[in-house]
């Protein structure tokens, strides 16, 4: 794959993996910024600290692999097919959700929206959290935008080579004497085989 479609999709895997070790930093019992998700998740976390601990990290672990995976795909020229069409739905629903959060907790903090209720979370979701999120799924998009026409041209390219090989194939098969197309081990040996004890040389 090209380097800078590479660079794309290594900057969205680096801002999903900010995303993911903030929720496993949690699970683990980390304190720093909690607040900033929300003081309903700080009270979560203090009143049922196990099943908050394994639900952060199941959340963690999402995001790791969401991160992850179309990194890893596109080192290998992906990602193709039925993931590359799971990274468009991911990067659409991250900018979408990024976006319409982002928005409205900076609207809250201007009091265009409502009241804030909750100052470090309305900052938190208005300033890192939401923000991160619009980022992750716009770096991801271009990403896969611009292997979009490459993958293309490759496809083409496949079909092109596949077509002169079979164009090969029927032109040999007009030359006299040719054996019938697919069915070459029937052909009769040509009369400069040599054989010696019934071995071929």
């Amino acid at each position: 794959m090209h380097r800078a479609s590479l660079t794309w999709f290594t900057i969205a895997a680096g801002v999903g993996t900010v995303h993911a070790a903030a929720s496993l930093y949690w699970a683990l019992g980390g304190d720093a910024l909690a607040d900033t998700v929300g003081a309903w998740a700080v009270a979560w976390r203090a009143g049922s600290p196990v099943a908050a601990g394994f639900a952060l990290a199941a959340i963690g672990l999402v995001k790791l692999t969401a991160a992850s995976v179309p990194w890893i795909s596109a080192r290998s020229g992906g990602p193709r097919g039925a993931l590359r069409l799971l990274c468009w739905a991911g990067s659409v629903l991250l900018v979408a959700y990024g976006l319409a959060n982002t928005a409205v907790a900076n609207l809250a903090l201007v009091g265009v929206v409502g009241s804030v209720d909750d100052l470090a979370a309305t900052r938190g979701h208005a300033w890192l959290w939401d923000p991160l999120f619009l980022v992750w799924g716009l770096v991801l998009g271009v990403g896969l935008w611009q292997t979009r026409r490459r993958l293309a041209r490759r496809e083409v390219t496949l079909a092109l080579t596949q077509g002169d090989v079979r164009s090969d194939q029927v032109c040999d098969q007009n030359r006299p004497g040719a054996a019938p197309l697919g069915r070459i081990d029937d052909a009769e040996p040509s009369s400069s085989s040599a054989f010696a004890g019934g071995v071929p040389l």
